[in-house]
């Protein structure tokens, strides 16, 4: 019988993505996620190594930002090295396959956007268009509840 290895981690990002690239050019992004729970007045923070690779990586390095809440699903893998002294060392990590992006610290944007000068064409925080009725049943006014 095979096991199952799902991690799933809702949090904030401690400090900007790390987006390095490999030998083939796809990006790796490295993540610090802080996820903490209060109990008793007090406040425990655990911060958790996450790691992206190929489109979800692109996806970090474009609009994923420090102070951000994002929700990450993926398998944990460990990996055993050797320093420069030696020492045998370990690193516990997640390898994301998922990303939802939940929430930014960002005043005045939304989720993934960086404020935009009027003459950027880039994103801007004009709220989304309501959506169209139903053509089928002739709108939403009919619905019981």
């Amino acid at each position: 019988m095979s096991g199952i290895n799902l991690a799933v981690i809702v949090g904030r990002l401690g400090q900007e993505p790390e987006i390095r690239f490999t030998a083939n050019g796809d990006p790796v992004a490295n993540l610090s996620v802080a996820t903490s729970k209060k109990y008793n007045g007090n406040e425990e923070t655990e911060w958790h190594r996450i790691v992206c690779f190929g489109k979800l990586a692109g996806v970090i390095q474009q609009w994923v930002h420090k102070g951000d809440l994002c929700g990450f699903r993926g398998e944990i893998r460990t990996r055993k090295w050797e320093d420069n002294q030696g020492v045998t060392k370990y690193s516990t990590e997640i390898i994301a396959h998922n990303m939802d992006m939940l929430g930014s610290k960002n005043p005045g944007g939304t989720i993934g956007e960086s404020p935009s000068k009027p003459d950027d064409h880039g994103p801007t925080n004009k709220p989304a268009a309501a959506p169209p009725a139903n053509p089928v049943d002739g709108g939403f006014d009919d619905i019981p509840f």
